[in-house]
């Protein structure tokens, strides 16, 4: 892999890379604990998630929630060239406090509605904000990556919002669910305490998620807790206040479910964090 520009802040990655002569194993499914952009330059090949299969053109846009399963499957050897940028939840805090730009991620079913085209930006095509992104200039370069991926995660907002406004009337309650899980992840969020405060019954609650997101709301809490938790341990918590802030009332069980989840123990996290600052600073 050649690569044509990469860029490591502490909350996000992007990389401009090329494969000249892709071998077909060398590209694995996997998962991880960091929201994904993916932007297709040139090659031949398909994206798979989860059990979505997408045919890829130059100029199509991926996104990828953590945990969602993915892979590029290459279907010759032509050169294959694409952008990656991959971010922490904070990222989008930064920008939306109401963290609107995550609902494209987040308000739909796992595997499904990943794609955008070109044509769906009103702007500029992702590819072009993306190549400004990475372009050499006199501009400071945290400060020109900023401005151009508030451009960008806006875009994919308001394409978001287009491909989306003949859904159903069930949204504005997910909305206000998922806003009150995001503001309370260190509190109890048992689906009685979310029925006691919604005035919804359990199973209309597992029925709005599922049908806005696609996964029942336990599993939404947790994904959403074990990402909290890995932003804490990147920043320099420990593995105890991580589990705790992040509403984890036994540290084993916050392990286990770190490891299966996340495909790494929340020390490994840490040292990876430890490595990355002492190379950096």
């Amino acid at each position: 892999m050649q690569t044509i520009y990469s860029y490591r802040g502490e909350n996000i990655e992007i990389t401009h890379a090329v494969n000249v002569s892709p071998l077909k194993e060398s590209f694995e499914y996997h998962t991880h604990g960091l929201y994904e952009i993916y932007c297709f330059i040139s090659g031949d090949a398909e994206y798979i998630i989860e059990d979505s299969v997408y045919s890829l053109r130059p100029g199509y846009l991926l996104i990828m929630r953590p945990g969602e399963r993915h892979k590029i499957k290459i279907l010759s050897d032509r050169p294959y060239e694409r952008f990656v940028i991959s971010f922490s939840d904070s990222v989008i805090s930064s920008y939306d406090p109401e963290e609107r730009f995550s609902h494209p991620f987040l308000y739909r079913p796992a595997g499904k509605n990943n794609l955008y085209f070109p044509a769906e930006f009103a702007l500029l095509p992702p590819g072009d904000i993306i190549r400004g992104m990475c372009s050499y200039t006199d501009y400071p370069e945290d400060n020109r990556i900023t401005s151009y991926m508030y451009i960008l995660l806006e875009g994919i907002y308001n394409a978001f919002v287009g491909k989306s406004l003949s859904e159903g009337s069930g949204r504005s309650t997910a909305e206000r669910m998922i806003s009150y899980i995001s503001e309370h992840l260190s509190e109890d969020l048992s689906l009685s305490a979310i029925s006691e405060r919604f005035f919804l019954s359990p199973s209309q609650i597992n029925r709005i998620f599922k049908k806005s997101i696609g996964i029942p709301v336990g599993e939404y809490i947790l994904t959403k807790r074990l990402t909290a938790a890995e932003d804490l341990l990147r920043s320099g918590s420990s593995a105890l206040d991580a589990c705790q802030r992040c509403g984890f009332r036994d540290y084993s069980a916050f392990y286990r479910s770190y490891r299966k989840h996340m495909g790494k123990s929340p020390r490994d996290v840490m040292v990876e964090s430890e490595l990355h600052n002492a190379t950096t600073n």
